[in-house]
């Protein structure tokens, strides 16, 4: 392993992850596009983890925590495309509880519904509601609380 070239890897993750929070599969497919050598790579990530620089289980926890409007599926979507495993999201989405139906009556009054509206209208609503990933059951809490 070349140390000039480990050292500079290591310096570019480090300004990446410093900058703003990263997954591991970020910072390994940052440093694959600057055409640095896989054993180099997976050290300077090692020693990421190591530091606590990078962690996809506390990436996942102030992921979601920003994410005030997506529904769990959207979530969990999101996180699997950047690359997070599926365990780390599956042992957080199982070890909290969420409340969706809090996140869908806002959907539901910007979309100005009301018991007012006839059937094609409130399905139309309910409809773009599950299209934003919620379930049914949901939705028909979130419709009878308005």
């Amino acid at each position: 392993m070349d140390l000039k070239e480990y050292q500079e890897a290591k310096n570019i993750a480090f300004k990446y992850v410093v900058y703003k929070r990263r997954t591991v599969n970020e910072v390994r497919e940052k440093l694959k596009k600057l055409e640095i050598a896989d054993d180099i790579i997976d050290k300077v990530i090692e020693e990421l983890i190591c530091f606590e620089y990078l962690d996809d289980a506390v990436y996942v926890e102030k992921f979601v925590a920003k994410s005030k409007k997506d529904s769990v599926n959207v979530l969990r979507m999101k996180l699997l495309n950047k690359g997070i495993d599926k365990e780390i999201i599956d042992d957080y989405f199982n070890n909290n509880t969420f409340d969706e139906v809090e996140k869908i009556v806002p959907l539901l009054q910007k979309k100005k519904f009301s018991n007012e509206l006839d059937t094609d209208q409130k399905d139309k609503i309910k409809a773009y509601c599950a299209r934003k990933g919620f379930k049914i059951s949901d939705i028909e809490k979130a419709t009878k609380m308005l």
